[in-house]
């Protein structure tokens, strides 16, 4: 009973549809001062990133074009969006500033009078393309959550 029981917690946790947090920021990054110097609507407009590594993994690339869709459709007038290679990209910790070591996270960065004020990270949605959750619904649950913060 005890083997079940367990077998059914670890299936639980391997096939939960994604983990998400918001954390709070001490300041900009590097690549937030250049988003807010570049123009100045910028200090007003959140940011989603969709970061993604070197590896790619099964359903990153269907999870990306699917995560662009909802961006257009619901939230172009809330985020400007980019799509970054984390492990690529020299100039940028986006790695250390983000916490990121999963294959693909969305995040999104809360921006006000020019300053980062927190993130919400969205790991692996990718994975909410193979079970039971729905992951047009479980997206734009998260994200619409952030927005409400």
């Amino acid at each position: 009973m005890y083997k079940t029981a367990g077998l059914v917690l670890a299936g639980i946790l391997y096939y939960s549809p994604l983990y998400a947090q918001y954390v709070d920021l001490p300041g900009n990054s590097q690549a937030i001062q250049e988003y807010v110097d570049e123009a100045p609507e910028n200090a007003n407009t959140s940011i989603m990133y969709i970061f993604y590594d070197n590896w790619g993994c099964e359903g990153c690339a269907e999870a990306i074009r699917l995560i662009y869709y909802l961006y257009q459709k619901y939230y172009i007038n809330d985020f400007n969006v980019f799509e970054i290679n984390y492990m690529a990209d020299a100039d940028y910790n986006y790695r250390l500033d983000y916490d990121l070591t999963q294959p693909l996270s969305v995040v999104l960065v809360r921006m006000r009078n020019g300053q980062a004020l927190g993130y919400y990270k969205i790991d692996n949605p990718q994975r909410l393309l193979y079970n039971d959750f729905d992951f047009e619904e479980n997206i734009l649950s998260q994200i619409n959550n952030f927005l409400a913060m």
